[in-house]
């Protein structure tokens, strides 16, 4: 991997097509941010998410009481066990049955062990 001039990257990021895609890209950012605040996303958000609660109510409650348990403090969220990432971590349920025995995950390892269990 080279490393490019910083005149020439100057100059590439003032282009005329480089500003265009740019200000294409904060447009796209705007919208999505319009629309996610509108009332029309939040109503069908809440019905996907009535939808699947209802279609699924042992994840719901192992979720829920996993959730007030850490709210409570008498669980700790514990590191990725992949990663080890201590960001926001994710308790990952392999049986719903038993709702404090989770796997703590970041997002990225969370969907990753998902689209495994998935193949």
């Amino acid at each position: 991997m080279s490393v490019e001039d910083p005149e020439k990257r100057r100059a590439r990021q003032r282009s005329k097509a480089f500003l265009e895609q740019r200000a294409s890209s904060l447009l796209r950012h705007a919208t999505v941010e319009r629309y996610k605040a509108s009332d029309k996303y939040r109503e069908k958000n809440r019905r996907n998410s009535d939808l699947y609660h209802s279609r699924n109510p042992e994840k719901r409650r192992a979720s829920d009481l996993l959730c007030h348990a850490v709210e409570d403090g008498r669980i700790i969220r514990g590191p990725c066990e992949d990663c080890g990432s201590t960001g926001k971590v994710h308790g990952h349920h392999d049986d719903y049955s038993k709702p404090f025995d989770v796997r703590w995950l970041c997002p990225l390892c969370h969907v990753r062990l998902h689209r495994m269990e998935k193949k």
